[in-house]
C-alpha cells in the first residue's frame, strides 16, 4: 500500500517507520529538510521544538516494546534515562533537547527500508467523493491509499475535513533558555525528575536537565500576567535567574546556547477523526495538543502513532478511520482533559484563589497531596509516569482530599515571590 505521511515530527516518523515496517510504501513530506549536520538546526513550523522537553515513561516503554532500535538509537545519540528514586523502572524517563531526541529518529528513518523522506509542502488532501486519494506537495500529485496528517499543533492539513476542535487557550505562558554546563561543572540542585521544581505564589520555576551537559530554566507564568512578561527580554530573564538560589546555581556554573524564547498560544486542544472519509487518518498533536505544562506530547504523539498502524494492519480500510477515533477517545482525551483541568487548577493558584476541593479533584492536587501522605504515591508514580490515567487516582482521591482540606500546602523552595522577582527585574518590570 502506498502511504503519505505529513509531518516529520515524533508522531509522523514513528507511523512512518511502523507502517514501512509492516511492508507498505511509505514517503514522509515535511517542509523542513532535516537536521543539518553538526550545525543548529533550526526546526521550521514546530513553535516548542527548542523549548524546554521531558521525555515522560511512556516514550521509552513504548519505543522498548515496539521499536527497540530506535530506542538504541537515541540513548546512543545522548538522550540520558533517568529512573527517579524509588520508583520502578517503568517509571524511567528520557531526559534530553527535544533536537537530540529527533536527529536521531531522523536517522533511523532515513536508513528505514520502504521510507523516503520528501522535502516539501503538502498543500490539499485529494479525494474522490468519500475516498482520499492523495496530497498535493508544492503543487504535484502525490497518489496514496492512505494519507496521515501528522502536522502538528498549527497543522491546517486536513482541517475543515474534520469536526470542529474541543479546546481552547490554556491561559498559561512561559519563558525559558538553554544553557550548557562548562567543561568539569557539577549540575545545580535537583529536588525532582525533571530536575529542579519550585511552585512559588504567582509563578511556577522548573529546571529542565537535557543531555550533554545542557539545561533549561523555565518560568511559568499567567497568560495575562503582563510585568512578567518582561522575561522575554534578555536581561530580564538573567535577572531573574540571579534572584533565585537554585537556578544562580545552576547559571553561574554555565553558558548560554540559545537566546530567550517565550511560549504564548499555549492551548489544549482535541479534535477528532474525519470519521466520514476513507484513507485519512491523523496523529499526534493533530489530534491532542496539549500546553507543555504535563510535558505529555512527545509520548502522546508516539502512542497515537502506533496505535494507527496496528488498526491499518488489523482493520478493514472503511474502519480505518472509526476505530482510531475510538482509540484515542479512550486513550489519548483523558490526558487532554487533564491538562485543561490541571492548568485551570494553576492558573487559580496564581489568582491567589483556594483549591476547588468541592468537586473531583484536579490530578495535579492529587498529585501534590502525595508529598504529605505516602500512602497515595504508589498511584501518583503510576499516573506521572503515564503508566495509567488519572481514572487511576480514584482510590486515593478522598485521601488527597482529606490532607488539602486540613490546610497543608507544601512550602516552596527557598526563592522569590512574586513582588520579589519583579523587584530583582527591576527596570525591565
Amino acid at each position: 500500500m502506498r502511504v503519505t505521511v505529513v509531518g516529520a515530527g515524533p508522531a509522523g516518523l514513528v507511523g512512518g517507520i511502523a507502517l514501512a515496517r509492516a511492508g507498505h510504501e511509505v514517503v514522509v513530506v515535511d517542509r523542513d529538510a532535516g537536521p543539518p549536520g553538526p550545525q543548529p538546526w533550526r526546526r521550521k513550523g514546530v513553535m516548542q521544538f527548542h523549548h524546554p522537553h521531558v521525555f515522560r515513561a511512556m516514550t521509552r516503554n513504548l519505543l522498548r516494546d515496539r521499536l527497540p532500535d530506535v530506542l538504541t538509537a537515541v540513548l546512543a545519540a545522548g538522550v540520558e534515562p533517568h529512573r527517579p528514586d524509588g520508583e520502578p523502572a517503568a517509571a524511567t524517563i528520557l531526559r534530553a533537547r527535544r533536537e537530540t531526541f529527533e536527529r536521531a529518529l531522523w536517522r533511523i528513518a532515513r536508513a528505514e527500508p520502504g521510507l523516503a523522506i520528501r522535502h516539501g509542502q503538502a498543500d490539499h488532501v485529494l479525494r474522490d467523493g468519500h475516498r482520499v486519494t492523495g496530497v498535493t506537495v508544492n503543487g504535484t500529485t502525490v497518489d496514496a491509499d492512505l494519507v496521515v496528517d501528522a502536522t502538528g499543533r498549527s497543522g491546517r492539513l486536513a482541517a475543515d475535513l474534520r469536526p470542529p476542535a474541543e479546546g481552547g487557550d490554556s491561559g498559561v505562558a512561559n519563558a525559558s533558555r538553554v544553557y550548557r554546563l562548562r567543561p568539569g561543572a557539577p549540575p545545580g540542585p535537583h529536588n525532582h525528575p525533571l530536575g529542579f521544581v519550585a511552585p512559588y505564589d504567582r509563578y511556577t520555576l522548573i529546571v529542565f536537565v537535557h543531555d550533554g551537559g545542557t539545561f533549561s530554566p523555565l518560568i511559568l507564568r499567567d497568560r495575562d500576567d503582563r510585568a512578567l512578561a518582561t522575561l522575554r527580554h534578555t536581561g530580564a530573564f538573567e535577572a531573574a535567574m540571579a534572584a533565585n538560589p537554585a537556578t544562580a546555581a545552576w547559571t553561574a556554573r554555565a553558558e548560554p546556547v540559545t537566546p530567550v524564547r517565550v511560549g504564548l498560544n499555549l492551548f489544549n486542544r482535541y479534535r477528532r477523526q474525519p470519521t466520514h472519509l476513507t484513507g485519512l487518518l491523523c496523529v499526534g498533536d493533530s489530534v491532542c495538543a496539549t500546553s507543555p505544562t504535563g510535558g505529555r506530547g512527545v509520548s502522546l504523539a508516539i502512542a497515537s502513532a502506533l496505535a494507527m498502524a496496528d488498526i491499518v494492519a488489523a482493520t478493514p480500510r472503511d474502519a480505518w478511520a472509526p476505530r482510531l477515533d475510538a482509540w484515542c477517545r479512550a486513550h489519548i482525551h483523558p490526558w487532554y482533559r487533564d491538562s485543561v483541568v490541571n492548568d485551570a487548577a494553576t492558573v487559580r493558584r496564581w489568582h491567589g484563589r483556594p483549591a476547588d476541593l468541592s468537586g473531583p479533584l484536579a490530578p495535579d492536587l492529587v498529585t501534590l497531596a502525595a508529598e504529605a501522605d505516602p500512602a497515595i504515591r504508589p498511584d501518583v508514580v503510576h499516573y506521572t509516569a503515564m503508566l495509567a490515567t488519572s481514572a487511576s487516582l480514584a482510590p486515593v482521591e478522598d485521601r488527597a482530599r482529606r490532607v488539602l482540606s486540613g490546610g497543608w500546602r507544601p512550602s516552596p523552595p527557598d526563592g522569590p515571590d512574586r513582588a520579589q522577582l519583579l523587584a530583582a527585574i527591576g527596570t525591565w518590570s
